[in-house]
């Protein structure tokens, strides 16, 4: 079944400044911490174009001034369109133009145009007004610019969204807003502003508090640089003492204008050309750190391939050829190459000028001017030198700036008008205390910009996400992905793609097992990012059991180390049958007791789930090495690891197939660990699970008349796809009120099947996840609907049971109910990492089940309310997904020979703790008693004891 839960997928947003195949970056400035470049520009304005047959330039009659009704003003802001996987009923993207030119390039490439493919939405990329060619007004005067603001910005897109709700007829349509940088500010004050028009917001990067004097910028610089080369701010802070010095004589001057190539004589006298100077060489640093291993070269950066190593290599090599102040000034001639200019502009008096310049067609109306007048009006922003121990000197004090608005703009904007304004925006978007829900904010841990952000849960409402990726810089994960990326990069593309909540995606209940999102009321606090959580890679044979075979790969793992103290155990979690979510180290019971116990907390992901991938894909070749063997020797590897950081004692916890494989390794593997705790494991795996229906059909019974009216309803269900069996045409008008995603015809017994699969599948997750509320409905809420309907005695039972059916799907978000096996069979037959089957691990659950466990869970059994589920539809399903050799004896073999290798309740397995729900229907294969298992002792007093604890009601 599709859980089209509200679960954020996401994310991107153009970054600042972007442009298009027909305009050639000849120069790059960073100014107020952002780029602006240089363009030569060969595009024509007001043109509606197309790049091919998905992606198109259009432009919409935008209101000039949202805030005065009396203006009536308007000007054309400039958007792009690809519809290329839209499909009806899919998302809507709307990426938020930023301070720099819109372009096609981010409208074909990126991280949200993944998700695009995935999702089947629709793209829109808005213009900032005043930015590129959405030119509000004849000039860039004051005048004119008192209508730049984020206000307006914001007004912009809400008037947008509701043009284009109307214009496309997106009625139902959720919509998503991406921003990067300013735009991820943009991002989450227009969820803020106007959230009956967007439903999700993801905010990257993103500064939320305005603030005058931003002297903490060259402190994560500077930290940033330590972590590259602790030596290499050593020599920047000795060449600024030397430029320092050189101040102080004449002859100094002309030292620093020949080493640093300047376009003008230096003036040892002249303040504002010092501080120009030393923040243009400053900025080399500034540029290179924020944007530090971005894949941003398929924009057209010039630096892309620049790094902070490029540059902290220059200043560490050759110190005895070469003074430090030398090998300053060879970064500042780097820079000049890659842009192939002569020389260095600093002189203040140009800078001034170039900004006054009021035409669309000067230099600095590329965004320097109109940025720099939203620093001054609303953000200040002003990466000042005022941080004691940097080492880039004093000479560019926030005075600096904030001089510089009054001699760009008038001398009314002084650093009083500036602080008003800033406090005004704080008060109006209130900083990080901003009362909003349903964002995703994201942040690198190299990026300047992260100290003006949200980077902790504790900061933000859990109605939030926060994501913290540790090593990346500015919108790192908004980029194409690189081969070259961090690992904690890719997991973090992966969890803004599942995060819960907030977004849209795709999930499924296949076998008993939710694979997706996580579902968004999970009681574990949302945002997988958290201080006290370390992620790490250790490597593994591709096959434990081939010597010969010297194939390695990486598998992920999570540790928490908050509460270890020498002596204390390690905690291990054990990963099952989805991606690794690291939460379950922070929160919950097995936290508390390895709390008490002083322990490390660790978790291991399942080989093949998340991004523990040991094969370049997930073909039957590939999946060949994914066995319950496979995994208990990974696990066995990785406790020698542990214990080799000094831990004596290991403590294992695993829940439902991992707590299968806790039980399993005290069997295999007695001397690795002390004790298991195995939750919901089952230990006796059978072909045929008609008993988990057999629960499902028990608890209703614990509601009333619930399984009578169910039982009922599918009864009637069953007698009219029947006696349409001879029909040409499809039952779907004889199910209403009950919603098909697909046609239904009667003959077609596997689609019938299928069918019948979704409905007992809908059912089976209520009961399933009933007591630990991943199900926003409890399943007393649901009969007591059922029962309430009934007594009214207006409608059938059929129909009771088709509304009820609609009701739980609306719940998930889900607009329909799966049909047709030949698109489950397509799904379950992806094998890309990036395919949803394969991401989400419901392909690789299915080749478990086909290839070693079974446990279909059909409706063979006349104790149990649902019809038409027979182990043949699974059998199907199978071969179309890994061959024609899984048929029928091929999985009761396999199945048979799993429980031969591993005993049921028959190997004695000592010290292992067995918790099991009554309510769960996963129990029937569970240990229950300790009358089930071979034991030593009935009590855990006992050194080689076992524990049965059966809980009621769960």
């Amino acid at each position: 079944m599709k859980l089209r839960n509200l679960l954020l997928v996401v994310l991107n947003v153009g970054v600042f400044a972007q442009f298009s195949q027909c305009e050639e970056i000849i120069s790059e400035r960073f100014m107020n911490g952002k780029v602006f470049y240089h363009v030569k520009n060969n595009s024509k304005d007001f043109i509606t174009d197309s790049f091919g047959d998905d992606v198109t330039i259009k432009w919409f009659n935008q209101t000039l001034d949202h805030f005065s009704p009396s203006d009536t003003r308007t000007w054309l802001q400039r958007y792009y369109v690809n519809d290329a996987f839209y499909k009806p009923g899919g998302p809507i993207f709307l990426m938020i133009g930023g301070e720099g030119e819109a372009t096609q390039k981010w409208m074909t490439a990126g991280a949200w145009i993944n998700y695009a493919k995935h999702l089947n939405a629709l793209c829109f990329q808005v213009e900032h007004r005043f930015y590129g060619k959405s030119k509000p007004t004849d000039d860039l005067s004051v005048k004119n610019l008192r209508f730049l603001s984020s206000e307006q910005a914001l007004a912009d897109l809400a008037t947008f969204t509701v043009a284009m709700k109307e214009q496309y007829n997106f009625t139902t349509n959720k919509w998503v807003a991406f921003g990067g940088s300013y735009p991820g500010s943009l991002a989450a004050w227009y969820r803020m502003k106007y959230p009956h028009l967007v439903d999700v917001a993801v905010s990257t990067s993103a500064p939320l508090i305005a603030q005058l004097d931003f002297k903490e910028y060259l402190g994560v610089v500077v930290d940033s640089l330590n972590q590259k080369s602790p030596k290499c701010v050593g020599e920047i802070s000795k060449a600024v003492k030397s430029m320092e010095g050189l101040l102080k004589r004449r002859t100094g001057w002309w030292m620093i204008k020949k080493s640093f190539k300047l376009c003008d004589d230096f003036d040892g006298t002249n303040a504002k050309d010092i501080a120009s100077f030393f923040e243009t060489v400053a900025g080399n640093f500034m540029d290179i750190v924020q944007y530090n291993e971005d894949n941003r070269g398929f924009e057209g950066s010039k630096t892309a391939n620049i790094t902070i190593d490029t540059l902290c290599n220059i200043m560490t090599t050759n110190l005895e050829e070469k003074t430090a102040f030398e090998r300053y000034a060879d970064v500042n001639d780097l820079m000049l190459s890659v842009f192939d200019k002569n020389c260095t502009d600093f002189k203040y008096s140009k800078t001034v000028d170039d900004m006054q310049k009021e035409k669309w067609d000067s230099p600095s109306a590329s965004g320097e001017r109109q940025w720099t007048y939203q620093t001054c009006t609303e953000f200040g922003f002003y990466q000042s030198s005022d941080l004691d121990g940097q080492p880039f000197g004093t000479e560019f004090p926030v005075k600096f700036s904030t001089r510089q608005c009054q001699d760009v703009y008038g001398i009314q904007f002084d650093e009083n008008f500036i602080s008003s304004a800033i406090r005004w925006t704080n008060a109006n978007y209130g900083g990080k205390k901003l009362k909003v829900s349903k964002v995703i904010f994201v942040n690198g841990s190299i990026d300047p910009w992260h100290k003006l952000g949200i980077t902790s849960q504790n900061e933000t409402s859990s109605d939030n996400v926060v994501i913290f990726i540790e090593g990346t810089a500015h919108c790192a994960n908004m980029y194409p992905d690189s081969s070259n990326d961090l690992p904690q990069l890719r997991a973090a593309r992966m969890s803004i793609s599942i995060i819960e909540g907030i977004g849209i995606t795709r999930g499924r209940l296949i076998h008993g097992k939710y694979f997706g999102p996580v579902n968004e009321t999970s009681t574990l606090p949302k945002g997988i990012n958290d201080e006290r959580i370390e992620i790490g890679w250790i490597s593994q044979p591709l096959d434990h059991f081939n010597k010969h075979d010297n194939r390695t790969w990486n598998q992920k793992f999570a540790t928490n180390n908050t509460f270890f103290r020498a002596g204390g155990p390690a905690c291990i979690v054990i990963g099952g049958e989805s991606p690794m979510d690291p939460r379950w180290i922070v929160f919950g019971q097995m936290v508390n007791y390895c709390q008490q116990l002083n322990g490390v907390i660790y978790m291991l992901e399942h080989r093949f789930y998340g991004e523990s991938t040991p094969t370049p894909d997930a073909t039957v070749e590939s999946l060949k090495y994914l066995t319950v063997g496979q995994a208990l020797e990974d696990l066995a590897k990785f406790i020698k690891y542990v214990k080799s950081n000094e831990i004596h004692e290991v403590i294992l916890f695993g829940g439902s197939y991992a707590g299968t494989l806790a039980a399993y390794f005290r069997q295999k593997f007695p001397n690795f660990s002390h004790i298991s705790l195995a939750s919901s494991g089952p230990i006796q795996w059978k072909y045929d699970f008609k008993e988990y229906m057999e629960v499902v059909g028990t608890v209703l019974k614990q509601y009333g008349s619930c399984y009578d009216i169910v039982k009922s309803g599918m009864e009637e269900m069953e007698n009219i796809i029947s006696s349409a069996k001879n029909e040409s045409k499809p039952v779907n008008d004889f199910l209403s009120p009950l919603t098909l995603c697909e046609d239904l015809y009667a003959k077609n017994t596997r689609d019938v099947s299928n069918f019948y699969a979704s409905i007992s599948s809908v059912f089976s997750y209520y009961v399933q996840y009933n007591v630990d509320h991943s199900a926003q409905l409890s399943v007393r809420e649901i009969c007591e609907y059922a029962t309430n309907a009934r007594s009214n005695r207006s409608q059938s039972n059929f129909q009771i049971l088709a509304n009820l059916i609609n009701l739980m799907n609306k719940n998930m978000d889900e607009e329909c109910i799966e049909v047709s096996n030949d698109d489950f069979c397509n799904f379950i037959s992806q094998t890309s990492w990036e395919d949803d089957a394969v991401k989400y691990g419901a392909r690789v659950w299915n080749w478990q089940v086909c290839n070693e466990l079974g446990a279909f869970q059909t409706t063979n059994s006349n104790k149990q309310p649902f019809v038409g589920v027979t182990t043949q539809l699974y059998v199907n399903q199978c071969q179309c997904a890994f061959g024609k050799k899984f048929t029928e004896k091929y999985i009761q073999n396999a199945v048979r020979g799993h429980n031969l290798i591993y005993g049921e309740f028959k190997v004695p397995r000592y010290r292992v703790i067995y918790t099991n729900g009554v309510n769960d229907p996963w129990s029937k294969l569970g240990v229950l008693s300790l009358q089930q298992i071979h034991q030593i002792s009935t009590t855990t007093s006992s050194p080689n004891g076992n524990c049965v604890i059966l809980i009621k009601g769960h």
